[in-house]
């Protein structure tokens, strides 16, 4: 199950992301009233690679992404997003996720609590790679600085790797010219690490973002401290990489 189980490094669901690296929030001024106090909200985005937690989805090649969100003025949501995938030894070619959860503000202070499905509608059922995590998230923002924290759990990852813990801490600061400097630090552990496909791991980025007229784009430096004989199978999709990303809001 080496080579297969690596496969559990997946997208991160748009409204429970907000990152740099992946699929932007988009503004209230962006949004669809759809009356009743709901609203929808839809992004595109484009990528030179695919990376969760630091390790690519697609081989290294490029993506196609999109996420569409509808959400009440209470704070609750639901979304889905889907994107293409390149997994070794399986069949899987696309992922398409779920999310739900509430979103409250207070003053300076956010936190987000949901969770997330992660599901592959072609993949052999055999392989295991659906599985779900619960998600919590909080911000603070003190002008121009926003401190980030996050923590995910799974009770059975993916490939019936067991319990599954990514912790994750940041901080992002708003430059001049509308330029937005993110950095990110975060640790993946596992039960089962063999089923998985990768020891315990720490990833890292640190990037630079700019809004460019109707879409976003982002600019990142990406890596982890597995090596690649550790890495699903000895792939090279664990290593550093520079990465651009393109976000159309609809």
């Amino acid at each position: 199950m080496a080579r297969t189980s690596g496969l559990a490094t997946l997208a991160l669901a748009a409204p429970l992301a907000g990152l740099l690296l992946g699929a932007t929030a988009l503004t209230p001024a962006q949004a669809l009233d759809l009356g009743g106090g709901l609203s929808l909200t839809g992004n595109l985005t484009t990528a030179s690679d695919y990376r969760f937690r630091g390790i690519s989805q697609t081989k290294r090649n490029m993506t196609l992404q999109g996420t569409v969100e509808v959400s009440h003025d209470v704070g609750v949501y639901v979304s889905a997003f889907a994107s293409n995938v390149a997994f070794q030894n399986t069949n899987a070619r696309q992922e398409v996720d779920y999310a739900a959860g509430w979103r409250g503000e207070f003053g300076a202070f956010k936190i987000d609590l949901g969770g997330i499905l992660y599901t592959y509608p072609e993949a052999n059922k055999t392989l295991n790679l659906t599985y779900y995590e619960l998600a919590a998230k909080a911000s603070y923002s003190f002008e121009p600085v926003t401190l980030l924290a996050s923590v995910f759990y799974s009770p059975q990852f993916q490939a019936k790797s067991g319990s599954a813990w990514y912790v994750e801490g940041g901080v992002q600061v708003a430059l001049p010219l509308d330029f937005t400097l993110d950095g990110r630090l975060g640790h993946q552990s596992i039960q089962r690490n063999a089923r998985f496909g990768t020891p315990d791991f720490t990833t890292w980025s640190l990037g630079i973002s700019r809004p460019m007229g109707p879409v976003t784009l982002s600019l990142a430096y990406v890596d982890t401290n597995i090596k690649r004989g550790q890495c699903v199978g000895g792939q090279d999709i664990c290593t550093a990489t520079a990465l651009a990303t393109l976000t159309f809001p609809f």
